[in-house]
C-alpha cells in the first residue's frame, strides 16, 4: 500500500514537470514569433524609407527652373489654335540638338494648321528662347507687323511658303517648352537648367517710315475733286541685339535680327486739271495706272526708294469729294485717260 502511494506521487511529479516543460516551450515559441514579426516589420519599414529616399534623389536632380516666359495676346485667335495646343502643349529640346517647328508639326500630323496659328505659336517660342544662348538658325517675318507681336519679336511660319522657325540648343542638358492657352493669351514657358550667363534683349535704331503719296488722275472727277484709293500706313524698322552678361559685366552684344516692315503707299485720285492748276505746268498729264506699286527696299538712309513718277501731294483728307459711282473711276488695269 505504501509502495503504491509512492508510485502515485512519482507519477504526479512527472506529470507536473511535463506540463511545465510543455507550457514553457509553447509560451517561449509565441514570444520568439512575436519578436521575429516585429523585426520583419521594422526591416520592411526601413526598406520603404530607403526606397523613398532613393526615389527622391532623381526627382531633385531633374528639377527644372523657369528660364523665361513669353505671352502672345490677340483679340481674335484662330479657331485651330486650341486643338493644336492639345497636341503640342509640351515641346522637348534635346541637348545639343536642332529644332524645326515645321518638321515638328509634320511629325505631329499638323500640316493643315493655318499660317496664323503656326505664326502665333512660333512668335511665342521665339520670344521665350530669345533671352538664352539658343542659336537662331532660321526666322522669318511678314510684310506687316501683326497685332499680336511687337517690333523685333515676330516669327512667321508658313507651310505653303516654306517659312520656318529653326534654332539649336548648344547646352549639354535638355530643355522644355510648355505652351498654355489662357483666354486670348498664349503663354510659352522655357524650363531647364540655369545658364551660366544672363541674356538681355534690346532694340536699337527704331524708326517709323512715312509712306509716299502716289497721285493718279481721272477725267471722271470734276476740277478740285480728290479721292483716296488707299490710305497707306507707316513702315517700321529696328535692329534686335542679344546682350550677354556675367553679373553686371557686359561680355558681348550680338545682332539677332534687323527687322524691316515697308510702308504702304498712299494712293490718291485727282482731277485731270489738278497739276496745271497747282503748278502752272501746261504739259499733258496721262492718268496713272491703277496697279498698286510694290513697296521698295530701304536705301542707305532707311527711306524706301520711289518706284513711280507720279506727282506727290501732301493731301491729308481721306475724301475731299466723292463721286456717286466709285467703280467708274478705276477703269481697267493700265488704261490711260479717256
Amino acid at each position: 500500500m505504501k509502495r503504491n502511494q509512492q508510485m502515485v506521487k512519482l507519477f504526479l511529479i512527472l506529470f507536473i514537470c511535463t506540463a511545465v516543460i510543455f507550457s514553457s516551450a509553447y509560451f517561449g515559441s509565441q514570444a520568439i514569433g512575436k519578436l521575429k514579426k516585429g523585426d520583419q516589420q521594422q526591416t520592411a519599414s526601413i526598406k520603404v524609407a530607403e526606397k523613398s529616399v532613393s526615389e527622391s534623389v532623381p526627382a531633385e536632380a531633374e528639377k527644372e527652373d523657369v528660364l523665361s516666359k513669353a505671352t502672345v495676346s490677340s483679340k481674335e485667335l484662330p479657331e485651330d489654335l486650341q486643338p493644336a495646343l492639345t497636341v503640342i502643349s509640351k515641346i522637348e529640346i534635346p541637348a545639343q540638338a536642332s529644332f524645326s517647328l515645321l518638321e515638328f508639326a509634320k511629325k505631329q500630323n499638323l500640316e493643315t494648321l493655318s499660317t496664323d496659328t503656326l505664326s502665333i505659336i512660333a512668335t511665342g517660342i521665339y520670344q521665350a528662347i530669345l533671352p538664352t544662348n539658343f542659336a537662331i538658325e532660321e526666322r522669318n517675318i511678314g510684310n506687316e507687323l501683326p497685332a499680336y507681336a511687337h517690333l523685333g519679336d515676330e516669327a512667321k511660319v508658313d507651310f505653303t511658303q516654306n517659312m520656318d522657325l529653326a534654332f539649336s540648343n548648344p547646352n549639354k542638358t535638355k530643355y522644355t517648352l510648355d505652351l498654355q492657352l489662357n483666354g486670348n493669351s498664349l503663354t510659352v514657358t522655357l524650363k531647364g537648367a540655369k545658364l551660366s550667363y544672363e541674356y538681355k534683349i534690346t532694340t536699337k535704331n527704331e524708326q517709323k517710315l512715312m509712306p509716299k503719296t502716289i497721285v493718279q488722275y481721272s477725267p471722271l472727277l470734276t476740277p478740285g475733286q480728290t479721292m483716296v484709293k488707299n490710305a497707306g500706313h507707316n513702315g517700321l524698322t529696328a535692329a534686335v541685339y542679344r546682350q550677354t552678361y556675367k553679373g553686371d559685366i557686359l561680355i558681348k552684344s550680338e545682332l539677332i535680327g534687323n527687322d524691316y516692315y515697308p510702308p504702304e503707299y498712299r494712293v490718291e485720285i485727282h482731277a485731270l486739271n489738278a497739276p496745271a492748276a497747282q503748278s502752272g505746268n501746261s504739259t499733258d498729264h496721262a492718268s496713272q495706272t491703277d496697279q498698286q506699286p510694290a513697296p521698295a527696299n530701304p536705301d542707305q538712309t532707311g527711306q524706301p526708294t520711289e518706284l513711280t513718277t507720279g506727282t506727290q501731294t501732301n493731301t491729308t483728307n481721306d475724301i475731299t469729294s466723292q463721286s456717286t459711282n466709285d467703280s467708274d473711276l478705276w477703269g481697267k488695269p493700265n488704261e490711260g485717260s479717256k
